[in-house]
């Protein structure tokens, strides 16, 4: 099976780092971005993407204008949201990019990171049951 590619934008390096160590060791190909003018160049290259995972909240770009400009730059990727503020209005602003749209809450931990994850790559529930699961390599003890 061929591995997925994701990319993942966040602004924070050591979270940017965590979410890709535990992306690579799950199987996924990983793509990091943490500037503004990656993230254009990258969608902008012709470069497929399986999912993109981006934190909602930068200084440069927010993760809405993200998924924005990746459905304009003619992209049909899944985005997967992360979020470590607390924003009750956040859920149903993301929604505005499709009902299987994933908002993940930090902290998060590798589990539920995979589990959202794997639910973006396979949104129609009925296909995800039918789906084969990755393996996944062990959690790392807390």
């Amino acid at each position: 099976m061929e591995k997925k590619s994701v990319l993942v934008i966040d602004d924070d390096s050591d979270v940017l780092d965590l979410v890709s160590a535990i992306l690579e060791k799950a199987g996924y190909e990983v793509e990091q971005v943490c500037t503004e003018d990656e993230i254009l160049g990258r969608l902008t290259s012709g470069e497929h993407y399986d999912l993109i995972v981006t934190d909602v909240w930068m200084p440069w770009m927010s993760g809405l204008q993200v998924a924005h400009f990746a459905h304009v730059a003619g992209h049909a990727t899944p985005v997967l949201f992360m979020s470590g503020f607390a924003d009750p209005s956040l859920d149903q602003r993301v929604r505005i990019f499709g009902e299987h749209v994933r908002l993940l809450r930090k902290p998060f931990d590798a589990e539920t990171l995979l589990d959202a994850v794997e639910e973006s790559l396979v949104p129609d529930r009925e296909t995800r049951e039918r789906a084969p699961r990755l393996r996944r390599a062990p959690a790392p003890p807390r």
